[in-house]
């Protein structure tokens, strides 16, 4: 019965009536029902009553079950059809790859952080020249084996292209060897900070933790001297720069913090959100004159 319908229930009286609803008719109807004797009946005799029923209606189920199957079994052989399976995708890109191709995908792996000016000059050096070069690019990107990301470390943006899923399954590179594109600038910058400080004396490790947990790692650790320095890139915003503050100074007890920005700008915006916040008001002490910022061109 449709909502619309209902009042009909509270006008009926308690008993000698019923709602009718029949194909017959668009909408229900009440009857009367003549007075009749109500006799006990047993179990079985319901079973021989609704067993039929029950038969029917299950039937109709498992047709439906089985159609709407064979329904979703053409869908998804209608898909593979259009879009192979990624193993399978994979070993036909192989088969179509001209031999320079795959070298080219070979040094971008070899050589991840280099961006395409100098990708370029390492192509030449492997017969991979002019546009050899360009088209083995446009076709390693247009199979999605390799995405193109820009960089901007001073005036103008730097080419990278680090690799795809798919292009790292295809070179079967180890999972704890491969830098995906959502990650890479972050790393990038992490590795140019990690070179410049070894290059001023310093002893380094980066994703530094003192077996914490994972979350509590130092993006570089710089030491000379016995001084513990920890070094912090951020370019995701400052919701978490006082839990960056805390993790470094107070619990893995460095003895200064750099906070490192894309620019001047942000460098500034961080220092209000750690100097106007009351999160770090227990700690303030321990903290004071510890942190200091920087920009990514001081490094690069």
């Amino acid at each position: 019965m449709k909502n619309r319908f209902s009042d009909y229930i509270d006008k009926m009286p308690e008993t000698g009536c019923a709602i009718v609803k029949d194909i017959r008719f668009t909408k229900p109807y009440l009857i009367v029902v003549p007075p009749f004797k109500t006799e006990n009946i047993s179990r079985d005799e319901v079973s021989d009553i609704m067993n039929p029923y029950l038969s029917h209606m299950h039937t109709k189920f498992e047709e439906a079950e089985k159609k709407a199957i064979k329904k979703a079994n053409a869908i998804i052989a209608e898909m593979n059809k259009k879009s192979p399976p990624p193993k399978t995708k994979l070993k036909n890109l192989e088969k179509t790859m001209m031999p320079h191709t795959r070298k080219l995908l070979n040094l971008i792996a070899e050589n991840q952080f280099a961006p395409k000016t100098e990708l370029k000059t390492i192509a030449e050096m492997h017969d991979i020249k002019g546009k050899g070069f360009d088209k083995s690019l446009e076709w390693l990107k247009s199979q999605n084996l390799i995405k193109e990301i820009k960089i901007i470390l001073k005036t103008s943006p730097s080419i990278f292209y680090p690799l795809t899923k798919d292009g790292y399954d295809l070179l079967k590179t180890p999972t704890k060897d491969r830098i995906y594109d959502r990650t890479f600038k972050h790393t990038y910058i992490c590795v140019k900070i990690d070179e410049h400080l070894q290059a001023q004396g310093y002893e380094t490790q980066r994703e530094y933790s003192q077996g914490l947990d994972v979350n509590a790692r130092i993006d570089v650790m710089a030491e000379k001297q016995g001084k513990k320095t920890a070094y912090e890139y951020t370019n995701t915003g400052f919701n978490y720069i006082e839990g960056t503050v805390h993790k470094c100074l107070i619990k893995m007890q460095m003895h200064a913090l750099v906070i490192i920005c894309d620019n001047q700008k942000l460098c500034q915006k961080a220092k209000d959100k750690i100097e106007g916040t009351s999160t770090l008001d227990k700690w303030k002490e321990q903290i004071k004159g510890k942190i200091t910022y920087k920009t990514v061109r001081d490094f690069i």
